[in-house]
């Protein structure tokens, strides 16, 4: 019900709002009436959404300070084994559900270092199982264009480790990842997500206070961790 819960109450408030100007314009009679009592009935929808908010938090763990966690255990690994012409930047962004602000403010701020030199992007959004891996070649509703490329490098060393993935466009609707905003910066970018990713299907503790540490797979956390670093490692010697 979050679809329509979430989504449905904002349409129907932007279907107010052109039926509001259309009607201030032209006088429509009895389809204005019927129009009128259809929206107005429509007030349950977006009525709910004050009840919407709890006061109980959602822990998060798979989305997404699994992922937080995942570049942290990145940085130990390459703080031991050194690379020789690669610099890695750890990078956990803020205020990725408040429409990706903290990316964002990010790529703004550091746009000059990020087209300085040849720059990727590896991006985690919701590794939570290790059958539902892949890897992302659009995002922010298909609005940006993510590296196919690099995705299918990714889905390569994936597939040499005997893990099934794929790569695919995001689905409209279905909203975005940080992955977007450097994206937009020309940086060459990519996001992991590993759970059902579509309007009819996701995780049943997405979003919910059941987002806890037992519903991630500690395999999909290893894998993902094991590709990125070999894909660094691999293009840190060409």
């Amino acid at each position: 019900m979050y679809n329509l819960r979430v989504t449905g109450g904002i349409a129907l408030v932007a279907c107010l709002l052109v039926v509001s100007i259309i009607l201030a314009i032209v006088t429509l009679g009895i389809v204005g009436l019927i129009l009128k009592i259809i929206l107005s009935v429509g007030f349950l929808l977006t009525g709910q959404l004050w009840f919407f908010a709890s006061s109980n938090g959602t822990p998060g763990a798979g989305d997404n300070l699994i992922a937080s966690t995942m570049a942290v255990e990145i940085g130990r690994h390459f703080s031991r084994e050194r690379l020789a012409n690669t610099r890695v930047i750890i990078a956990s962004f803020d205020a990725e559900e408040e429409g990706l602000r903290g990316a964002r403010a990010y790529a703004a701020k550091h746009e000059h270092d990020l087209k300085a030199l040849p720059t990727v992007l590896l991006n985690t959004d919701c590794p939570y199982f290790l059958n539902e891996l892949f890897f992302l070649t659009s995002d922010i509703n298909c609005t940006v264009k993510l590296s196919e490329e690099l995705a299918q490098e990714l889905v390569a060393i994936a597939n040499q480790k005997n893990l099934s993935a794929s790569c695919k466009p995001i689905e409209f609707l279905t909203g975005g990842s940080d992955a977007g905003e450097l994206a937009k910066k020309g940086v060459k970018s990519v996001t992991l997500m590993a759970m059902p990713w579509s309007n009819q299907a996701r995780s049943k503790v997405y979003h919910t206070p059941s987002d806890t540490l037992d519903h991630v797979e500690p395999e999909a956390i290893e894998a993902a961790i094991e590709i990125f670093c070999e894909y660094i490692e691999t293009n840190d010697k060409l």
